[in-house]
């Protein structure tokens, strides 16, 4: 079995390991990482190369348990920091600059698929925010409807609606709520992966099916950019 490099955020101790060890630190008994690094790999760098590599490990905090992947310590770092995206439909009062457009788009035409993928990837934020009554939980008349989106959403003014619209949620399209929540955290992961700390001038677009309103097709953009 092919030996990796396990690095240990608590002290900075390297160490030479078969994949899948679950041994603590020899050193300071701390949870170690496991880094995709071959150990000869490791062998050829620098110093100041290997110095770089063991801060950003740091970085990503502590692993919940010993040997960890460094890939999962790192999926979990970015989904908190993608929480911090800010996302408003205004400007922002302070210095930044433009990195670019953001753009995101979801819809339940044809078997639904699509927003079916995404309900399952988000379920549990979703089944939460619905006993909190900040997601409609079943079918709702357009006031319930735009309540629950609006009170989730502060900095969302939903002004005016179109008679569609209406039909839409009076309907009992519940999706739709839910749509406009995911959307939101897709505009927000792909605005960090740009290296975003915002996004600015949101707008949002929802265009429906003339076949009897059968399905949505929702559009969600705003420009991405990073504080000074």
């Amino acid at each position: 079995m092919e030996k990796v490099v396990y690095y240990c955020p608590n002290c900075g101790k390297t160490v030479s390991r078969l994949k899948g060890n679950k041994d603590n630190c020899s050193n300071c008994n701390g949870k170690m990482v496991q880094t995709p690094i071959d150990v000869e790999k490791w062998k050829e760098l620098s110093d100041d190369e290997k110095a770089k590599i063991k801060s950003e490990i740091s970085s990503y905090g502590i692993p919940e348990y010993s040997g960890e992947p460094l890939s999962v310590l790192k999926h979990r770092y970015d989904l908190i920091q993608i929480q911090k995206i800010s996302v408003t439909t205004t400007d922002i009062k302070r210095d930044y600059v433009i990195i670019g457009p953001v753009f995101y788009q979801i819809n339940d035409a044809g078997s639904g698929k699509m927003i079916f993928q995404k309900q399952k990837e988000y379920r549990n934020v979703i089944n939460s925010l619905k006993d909190q009554n900040q997601l409609v939980n079943q079918k709702a008349s357009i006031s319930e409807a735009l309540g629950t989106i609006s009170s989730f959403f502060e900095l969302i003014n939903t002004g005016d609606i179109s008679a569609s619209t209406k039909d839409l949620l009076g309907n009992g399209h519940t999706q739709f709520d839910e749509a406009f929540f995911i959307s939101i955290e897709e505009l927000k992961k792909r605005a960090y992966y740009m290296g975003a700390d915002a996004v600015i001038g949101m707008k949002e677009e929802l265009n429906l099916d003339t076949n009897g309103f059968q399905h949505f097709y929702m559009q969600m953009y705003g420009t991405a950019v990073k504080f000074k």
